[in-house]
């Protein structure tokens, strides 16, 4: 008999221990309809009744039985009431697992978007560098804005060379040679390679050359027969006439200086732009190595039944891959919009130097304008710049694709 209710307790403890270590988390009934206080009672009062007296009467094992009858149906309910546990627990622990699994799969979906997006944009950053027309008119020797500027560096020169006392033959002699050095100015700024090079300022270069050249240049003298040379002891042109050379081509110098400076502003800006999408990159790596750890440890997940252990699990994989999904979601949304911002910034500064062209065709340096090419290439250049300023637009759909998916992941 004793044997019995020490079973029975037994039960009722393991019960009662099971019911308190469910998962705060998992909502599911809990057995709080057993009267727990009855059965200890019940419980309490047989095993005073067989202390009483160390041998049993009828009386006694009737009621006995009878208390350990009702023990049994309580046991039986409470047996009944833990399967339901068993059977609500494991279908809240299928719910959350799965509602993680859900979002985790969409930090997949997420990732391969963030990949697209990002190559999209390091190629048009790669499409910048290749605008050829915009880079062509900054270029000394180009004639896309209606003259040359080294046709007008060459005519400044001619011009002030005429007020020095010169030989025919040492006039020939002059030009000659200025020729050469503008022509070699003209094949360095129509190398690829100096057209490449963002912090060169071709017209400034091409200026300093031929400044070079007509300050150290000296008169050759020969006598009658030619056999023997001199060399003037001053210079050609005095510091007067250097400092007027400088004058006459000041506003071509400076306008050019103003269009590289946009030029050089914009390759400075994309340079860093460049190097936040490495950034983004690596992020996108780490986020891709920390998916297939995710997915190795999923599949060790049982398909039929899941445990308070895969529900930590599942939780703490996806916080730690939301985190690193928050900062590629604020590099790659900061990158975009300040992509955008510096790109209109450009385009609107080349349409402001592209405008100011028109003023220099009224120099008294150009002397053969090319009005209509000019207009031809000014609407041209600011087809582009202007298409430039709203081209990133198309990208705005991805970006909100990817902001619902990244809205499915919390």
């Amino acid at each position: 008999m004793k044997t019995k209710i020490l079973f029975a307790f037994i039960i009722i403890c393991t019960f009662l221990n099971f019911a308190a270590a469910q998962d705060p988390e998992n909502k599911v009934h809990r057995c709080d309809t057993m009267d727990f206080k009855k059965l200890y009672k019940q419980l309490y009062d047989l095993e005073t009744l067989i202390k009483s007296s160390g041998v049993e009467t009828e009386a006694q094992k009737t009621k006995v039985n009878a208390a350990i009858q009702e023990l049994n149906l309580q046991i039986a309910s409470i047996s009944g009431e833990v399967t339901n546990i068993n059977k609500e627990l494991a279908l809240n622990n299928r719910t959350i697992v799965e509602n993680y699994i859900s979002k985790l799969n969409n930090i997949e979906k997420l990732s391969e978007a963030y990949k697209e997006l990002s190559e999209d944009l390091i190629y048009e950053i790669s499409s910048d560098r290749r605008l050829a027309f915009i880079a062509e008119i900054n270029n000394p020797s180009s004639d896309k804005l209606g003259f040359k500027f080294t046709d007008i560096i060459s005519t400044a020169a001619l011009n002030v060379a005429k007020k020095t006392e010169m030989t025919a033959a040492q006039r020939t002699t002059f030009e000659t040679k200025f020729k050469n050095v503008v022509t070699g100015i003209q094949t360095f700024t129509s190398n690829d390679i100096a057209k490449q090079l963002a912090s060169l300022h071709p017209a400034a270069s091409a200026t300093l050359t031929a400044f070079n050249f007509l300050a150290n240049y000296y008169n050759v003298i020969y006598t009658v027969d030619k056999k023997t040379v001199t060399v003037d002891e001053k210079p050609l042109l005095t510091t007067e006439q250097l400092n007027e050379y400088l004058t006459s081509i000041t506003d071509f110098i400076l306008y050019y200086e103003d269009l590289a400076n946009v030029n050089s502003n914009f390759n400075i800006q994309l340079n860093q732009l460049e190097k936040d999408f490495i950034i983004v990159d690596s992020l996108i790596k780490k986020l891709d190595i920390i998916i297939a750890e995710n997915n190795a440890i999923i599949k060790t997940f049982k398909t039929t039944t899941f445990t308070n252990n895969d529900v930590i699990k599942v939780r703490s994989i996806y916080s730690k891959t939301v985190e690193e999904v928050k900062k590629i979601n604020e590099q790659i949304i900061t990158n975009y919009q300040n992509y955008n911002l510096i790109r209109i910034e450009f385009y609107t500064n080349y349409i402001k130097q592209i405008e100011k062209s028109k003023e220099l065709l009224s120099n008294s340096l150009v002397a053969k304008p090319n009005t209509s090419l000019a207009t031809t290439n000014r609407d041209k250049l600011i087809k582009i710049c202007t298409e430039g300023k709203v081209s990133l637009k198309r990208y705005s759909s991805d970006i909100e694709k990817m902001q619902e998916i990244y809205d499915q992941v919390w």
